[in-house]
């Protein structure tokens, strides 16, 4: 085998049997030359090293971002199920205290509550605690949705979650889909009581992200200013640590949001269907198929299946 030189200095040809193989210099490949492996420096601070990573990272946020998605929705729904399990203790407990006669149902249930590792540190504190916690406890599991399939991987996702599936959950009408034409049918007061509420929410998660994003840029100019380190050491602290109050509230403040969508759902499901040319059936089970029929029409491109809202429409003045 013998090297030929090409029209450009930089590279060489090998020739053998097998043909002519380009053979590119070890600065311009992605190999890392004898000298970087033997040069920790060299490597570690090499431009090309630290691309051919950057380009990995989109690759592996792609598999880490849907496992910890799924590990903290498992996280959520565990808490959801211990704090129905603690509702239920601190109720039949009291039943029991009070002398209130229980069923074996109600018997067995309070032997497994009791016995169960999941509530096994909270047992002794909930069974002496009266109704108001029961109450307590029932508003924070309020803020999930019934279904745990819809269960967020945070408290705010959450808590905005749980009205966001009750049109479907209670009436099998999807008020995603349909709010448009709900805010449009629904009286002025409820409307603005909708959007006053969800100003409530928005405000306190941009207060949120100001705040962090105001500390994250105090620490990253801590180093290179000279004079104002105490002040900018202050400012970031104290805004980091206003930032979970501010998530909180952006929680509690989604209470009213979702009174508001739990009334424009069930206020608005009459005039829609009236607006739509549909009767409401008499059953809530034939509304609930009534509503899902309306969902996929708005959903679906019209097909062999769009015929079934046939049954509820209503029929022509003089018909």
């Amino acid at each position: 085998m013998r090297n030929t030189r090409c029209a450009d200095p930089r590279f060489t040809l090998n020739r053998s049997s097998r043909g002519l193989r380009l053979v590119i210099p070890a600065w311009m490949s992605d190999e890392p030359s004898d000298e970087d492996r033997t040069s920790p420096t060299s490597r570690s601070f090499s431009a090309a090293h630290w691309a051919r990573a950057a380009q990995r990272l989109p690759a592996a946020f792609a598999v880490a971002e849907p496992a910890c998605g799924a590990w903290s929705s498992g996280r959520h729904i565990r808490a959801k199920e211990v704090l129905k399990k603690r509702r239920n203790l601190i109720l039949l407990a009291n039943r029991e205290r009070h002398g209130t006669a229980l069923s074996p149902t109600d018997q067995t249930r309070l032997a497994s509550l009791r016995s169960d590792p999941q509530i096994r540190r909270r047992r002794a504190d909930d069974e002496r605690r009266n109704m108001l916690r029961r109450a307590l406890l029932g508003e924070r599991l309020r803020r999930y949705p019934v279904d745990d399939e819809q269960v967020a991987p945070t408290l705010l996702g959450n808590a905005t979650r749980r009205f966001e599936e009750y049109g479907y959950n209670r009436f099998g009408l999807d008020s995603q889909v349909l709010w448009d034409e709900l805010i449009g049918v629904v009286p002025d007061a409820v409307r603005r009581q909708t959007e006053t509420a969800r100003t409530s929410v928005d405000f306190f998660v941009a207060l949120l992200y100001g705040h962090l994003l105001v500390a994250a840029a105090a620490f990253g100019t801590l180093f290179a200013a000279s004079g104002e380190t105490a002040l900018l050491l202050v400012t970031g602290l104290g805004l980091a640590v206003l930032a979970p109050v501010w998530y909180r509230c952006a929680i509690a403040a989604t209470d009213d949001w979702a009174a508001a969508v739990r009334a424009l759902v069930n206020l608005g499901r009459k005039p829609l269907a009236e607006s739509l040319g549909l009767v409401l059936p008499e059953k809530l089970a034939d509304e609930r198929e009534m509503w899902t029929k309306v969902t996929r029409f708005a959903l679906r491109p019209y097909g062999v299946d769009s015929d079934g809202l046939d049954a509820y429409r209503a029929k022509p003045p003089g018909a």
